[in-house]
C-alpha cells in the first residue's frame, strides 16, 4: 500500500517507517548520503558520515513520498515497516502566497545591483526567506517562565495540548513547510546526482564539484515550470531570471572541507574565504591566510581574531560585588551578560576522523 500509494497514485505520503538491515547500496560511489541521523528518533549499531546514516541495523524515521524517492535510490535494507501512514492529494499553494512570492522575487531581482537601493533589495530577500521561515517554524516552542530569580520550563501544557492550541490559531498549514522542504532537497539532490564521481560538498542550495558538469538539461526543465507558473523576473539591464535555475559561480583554486559547514575555499582571483559557524568570513580569511592559507586548515588551528564574540551569563552574581568606577562610589552589580572576545578551535567528530581514516575498512590506505 505505501509503494501504490507513491508510485501509483502519486499521493503525497507521511509516514513513520522502519528500516531493518540498512546500508548504502554504493559506499564509496554515494558523497552526500540522505537520511539525517538527527531525524532518526532511534537506531542501532550505526555508522554516520557527519551526521549522515551510512548504515544502520535497525532505525526509526518519519519520511515523505518525495523522501521515499530519494532514500530507495541510495540505500537498501533486508526489511521495511511502515508504522503508521498519512496521504492525501496533491495541490497548488493558495495563489495568493503564490503571487506574494513571486512579487518578492521580482522586487529582489530588479533591485539588485541598483546603486542607493541597497536597503531595499536586502529588505525583499529578507521577505522572500521569511516566507518560508513562517511555513516551517517548529510550532511547539519551549516557553520559559522566570521564578524565583531562574528560568524554568512551563510544564502546564503537554506537547499536543500546545499542538492542539497551534491547530486552533494557525493561519497556514505547517505541511507548507515540510513538503516545500522535501521537493527543494529532491531538486539539490538532482544536481549532486549530475555531479556523480566529482561531487565534493553541498551546501543548502549549491554543489560543489571536480571537473565538467552539463547542467542545460536540468536548467531546460527548471526554465520551464518558471513559464508556466510565471515565476520569472527582469533585472535592471533586461536579462531574465528564472526562479530554481542552477547558476555557474566560478571556480575555486583551492578547497577544503572537515566536515558540514565547515570550509576554506581560495577563489579564481586568489582570494581567501571561510564557512564557519560562528566565525567571521572576512577576519576568518585574513587571519587563516597570515597563517599559511588552505594548508594550515586543519584540526588544532584556533581563530583568535576572528573567533567572534563569547556570551556569559551572570544570572546570580556573588553578594557584595561591586565595580569602581573612577570618581564615583561602589556600584552593585546585578545579573548581566557579558560580551567578550572568544577563539575557535577547528576540530573532526570522532567518527568522521575514523571515516577519514579508513579505520572501518580491512584494507590498507593508499
Amino acid at each position: 500500500t505505501f509503494i501504490n500509494m507513491i508510485d501509483v497514485r502519486q499521493r503525497a505520503v507521511l509516514a513513520e517507517v522502519e528500516f531493518i538491515g540498512l546500508k548504502l547500496q554504493d559506499r564509496f560511489g554515494c558523497g552526500c548520503p540522505y537520511l539525517s541521523l538527527s531525524k532518526c528518533d532511534y537506531s542501532h549499531d550505526r555508522e554516520n558520515d557527519n551526521g549522515r546514516l551510512l548504515s544502520a541495523s535497525w532505525c526509526l524515521t518519519v519520511i515523505t513520498d518525495v523522501d521515499f524517492q530519494i532514500i530507495r535510490q541510495q540505500y537498501k535494507w533486508e526489511e521495511i515497516r511502515i508504522i503508521t501512514m498519512f496521504h492525501a492529494r496533491y495541490g497548488y499553494l493558495p495563489r495568493s502566497f503564490r503571487d506574494l512570492i513571486k512579487d518578492y522575487f521580482e522586487r529582489k531581482t530588479s533591485l539588485k545591483g541598483v546603486e542607493g537601493r541597497e536597503e531595499d533589495y536586502r529588505h525583499s530577500k529578507e521577505l522572500i526567506n521569511a516566507l518560508y521561515g513562517m511555513s516551517a517554524q517548529d510550532p511547539c516552542k519551549l516557553t520559559l517562565l522566570y521564578q524565583d530569580d531562574d528560568f524554568i520550563e512551563d510544564t502546564s501544557q503537554s506537547r499536543e495540548e500546545v499542538l492542539q492550541h497551534y491547530y486552533k490559531r494557525a493561519f497556514m498549514p505547517y505541511t507548507y513547510g515540510v513538503w516545500c522542504t522535501a521537493w527543494a532537497r529532491w531538486e539539490l539532490q538532482q544536481m549532486i546526482d549530475l555531479t556523480g564521481k566529482g561531487f565534493v560538498y553541498t551546501d543548502t542550495d549549491s554543489v560543489k564539484f571536480v571537473g565538467e558538469v552539463d547542467f542545460e538539461k536540468y536548467n531546460d526543465r527548471v526554465r520551464r515550470q518558471s513559464l508556466r507558473s510565471g515565476s520569472y523576473a527582469y533585472d535592471p539591464k533586461g536579462n531574465i531570471h528564472y526562479m530554481g535555475v542552477a547558476e555557474y559561480e566560478g571556480e575555486y583554486q583551492e578547497f577544503k572541507t572537515l566536515g558540514a559547514k565547515k570550509y576554506v575555499a581560495r577563489d579564481a582571483s586568489g582570494k581567501l574565504g571561510i564557512t564557519i559557524a560562528g566565525v567571521s568570513k572576512k577576519l576568518g580569511g585574513i587571519e587563516l591566510e597570515k597563517a599559511g592559507g588552505v594548508d594550515a586548515f586543519k584540526e588544532g588551528f584556533t581563530f583568535f581574531e576572528a573567533g567572534g564574540l563569547e556570551a556569559v551569563y551572570n544570572d546570580k552574581p556573588p553578594e557584595h560585588y561591586y565595580i569602581r568606577p573612577d570618581g564615583a562610589g561602589p556600584v552593585p552589580v546585578t545579573s548581566n551578560l557579558y560580551l567578550g572576545p572568544s577563539t575557535y578551535t577547528l576540530g573532526l567528530t570522532a567518527e568522521y576522523r575514523r571515516l577519514l581514516e579508513f579505520q572501518f575498512l580491512d584494507i590498507p590506505i593508499i
